[in-house]
């Protein structure tokens, strides 16, 4: 399989639509795994009790000046999306935080979510950031998968977290 590749987009209205359909999506499959949600009732719960939640953090999100971005493939496909906000308080403040990586469904496992890391690390290393910091579940394997593969290191243990950091190199220049 070649390298997939992206392109950073910001995040339009209609995109932002999708996105929130993809997070309320994932939510539902990972309240079904983890929190014993039925299959059958997974997603209208997850519609009815999350969809209004990240719909009110986007927005919030914005006004706090988070960056949102939709990632697109060669052909102009929206592949996925990024959201990174400025750093937490235990954070320096030439460092940022991921708080999502998403992968449309149809285009995981295609090297996607690594093109869209990769992308996203010369984006923040142009803009003078030294330090990308993210949480991830421990049990999601197949992000720390990614994470791994995409040089982060574990910081931070918690019981069902981890807090994963990699340093950037700047460009020359």
């Amino acid at each position: 399989m070649h390298a997939a590749e992206v392109a950073l987009v910001d995040l339009t209205e209609q995109q932002r639509d999708a996105f929130i359909d993809q997070q309320v999506v994932d939510y539902a499959e990972q309240q079904v795994r983890d929190a014993g949600w039925s299959p059958d009732e997974a997603l209208p719960r997850a519609v009815r009790e999350f969809r209004s939640v990240i719909e009110q953090e986007l927005l919030q999100a914005r006004i706090d000046g988070h960056c949102l971005w939709t990632a697109t493939n060669g052909d102009g496909a929206a592949v996925g999306w990024l959201w990174v906000r400025p750093p937490l308080d235990d954070m320096p403040s030439d460092s940022v935080f991921i708080e999502q990586i998403t992968v449309k469904d149809e285009f995981r496992r295609q090297g996607y979510g690594l093109a869209m890391a990769e992308a996203l690390e010369v984006e923040l290393a142009r803009g003078g950031t030294l330090t990308i910091c993210l949480h991830v579940f421990s049990e999601n394997t197949p992000a720390l998968r990614l994470y791994e593969r995409a040089g982060y290191t574990i910081v931070t243990r918690h019981p069902q977290t981890l807090r994963l950091c990699k340093a950037l190199v700047l460009p020359p220049g």
